[in-house]
């Protein structure tokens, strides 16, 4: 049996200049436009490319995801928008990762806080903050997703824009 792997990653940084713009639409600021490229290229050198990518349809997270994209981290047929992702509870989150198919062996999550820094912290038994354009890797240990837990997964791997160490 092979492990699964999944990536949780907040949205790069958003733009608020822009006050009569639904939050929902709010696009990437310049420093997550920056951003994003840079985690892009460590998370694919770290990990090589993803089977799927879960993502909140709003337009930061697109955004966000569209530099992973162009870096080569998956393909465009390995996309999913999901409405319910949007400002989602830790609790969607993981009921939206264990829908994927079983023949997927690694998944990129792009969401928001506050669930994307809940469920890290809870998979991870730890408190942690999800800065924007985080990441959080997690080993799953099993071939059922349907089985995922906070008891079959392990943290392996924590990166953020501002990490000199990566």
């Amino acid at each position: 049996m092979k492990n699964k792997i999944i990536h949780l990653i907040r949205h790069a940084k958003s733009d608020w200049n822009y006050p009569g713009l639904r939050d929902h639409d709010r696009p990437l600021n310049l420093r997550g436009r920056k951003n994003a490229p840079d985690m892009a290229q460590r998370l694919l050198k770290s990990y090589g490319c993803v089977d799927a990518v879960l993502c909140s349809d709003a337009k930061r997270t697109q955004e966000t995801m569209s530099f992973f994209r162009d870096a080569g981290c998956f393909t465009n047929d390995s996309i999913q928008l999901h409405s319910a992702l949007y400002h989602a509870r830790h609790s969607v989150i993981e009921q939206t990762i264990q829908t994927l198919s079983n023949e997927i062996d690694s998944v990129i999550v792009f969401g928001h806080n506050p669930g994307i820094s809940e469920l890290t912290s809870i998979w991870s038994q730890s408190s942690m903050h999800m800065p924007t354009c985080s990441i959080a890797s997690f080993e799953f240990f099993g071939d059922d997703w349907q089985l995922l837990s906070p008891q079959t997964v392990r943290l392996i791997h924590f990166d953020y824009p501002k990490n000199t160490y990566a």
